[in-house]
């Protein structure tokens, strides 16, 4: 069954007709190698492991919605729009974004989600121009044009593993949570993506996951070759890899700003995908974009909350 959305559902004026990458599926052919990296995504198209759907896209600039700040809308619909300036002036200096932005984002998590601690566990930068690139690496890594979510329901279970076998995690070392602590309390994750000029390509999308059912849940293990020199999080990593489904709803925000930013949940532990408020989403082609629109340039970042 579909989950069932606490808030109305969502409608907009304006729809377009997109090609939105899936994997196959269950029933369908499986990944011959890792698609994230090399030369996997092609050799997953060529393999029917990575299929193309059509799908509406419904643009959300022009409806009015929720306060970005309330605490149903991220619980419950598990995406919004939120107005955000930034003291940061370059993006591309990391020690700026660490010392500068990631307090920005917490301050603004804890305000989202009312979590008492929060944590930014990473972040990247992403250019999605013409010509594809790989999502998962390099320095400014490319548009994530396949459909996923960055974990999983097992995300909690890895974490207390972590902390059995005492590695440190972001639990550990970014919130200082016990074992006690995630027993009690609620662990939610938010990606807060935020493009670095006016978006004229690639933007990204999100799924409602009220239009979710539960057997379109899928799990990939993706264990990457390269990782920083700190790594916070469980491996492998278990992505979540819908198969395609008719009544899956999209919504996007057209011509995004450096001041807006699209917060989505990733986890919530306080329930099971996607009855907990998290969907899925993808970068995609906007039909009619000109050969010349310039690159999108993005960035992202993973802020991980204990909520008591």
């Amino acid at each position: 069954m579909c989950a069932r959305s606490a808030v109305r559902r969502l409608s907009a004026h304006l729809t377009a007709a997109i090609d939105l990458n899936y994997s196959a599926g269950a029933r369908g052919p499986r990944f011959v190698c890792n698609p994230f990296e090399g030369d996997g995504w092609s050799q997953n198209v060529a393999a029917g492991a990575i299929v193309s759907h059509f799908h509406e896209v419904a643009d959300l600039r022009e409806v009015s919605t929720e306060a970005h700040n309330s605490k149903e809308l991220v619980r419950h619909r598990g995406f919004g729009l939120v107005q955000h300036e930034s003291r940061v002036a370059e993006f591309t200096r990391d020690a700026d974004v660490r010392s500068t932005y990631y307090p920005e984002l917490v301050d603004l998590a804890k305000r989202i989600t009312g979590a008492s601690r929060a944590a930014v566990a990473s972040h990247a930068l992403r250019r999605a121009g013409p010509v594809r690139t790989n999502a998962a690496e390099g320095a400014v890594r490319g548009g994530a044009f396949l459909v996923h979510n960055d974990f999983s329901d097992g995300l909690l279970d890895q974490f207390r593993h972590m902390h059995a076998q005492g590695a440190p995690s972001i639990l550990s070392q970014g919130l200082g949570l016990s074992a006690d602590d995630v027993a009690t309390g609620s662990v939610v994750i938010l990606n807060v993506w935020r493009p670095l000029a006016t978006v004229e390509r690639a933007p990204l999308a999100i799924c409602d996951p009220g239009s979710i059912a539960s057997d379109d849940v899928l799990i990939y293990e993706h264990r990457p070759k390269e990782l920083p020199s700190v790594y916070l999080f469980p491996l492998p990593i278990l992505l979540t890899l819908p198969s395609s489904n008719p009544g899956h709803r999209w919504y996007y925000y057209s011509r995004m700003t450096p001041q807006e930013c699209l917060v989505f949940k990733t986890f919530d532990s306080r329930g099971s995908i996607p009855h907990n408020g998290v969907g899925v989403h993808s970068a995609f082609d906007v039909p009619g974009t000109p050969d010349d629109a310039p690159s999108r340039e993005s960035i992202e970042a993973r802020v991980v909350c204990f909520v008591e």
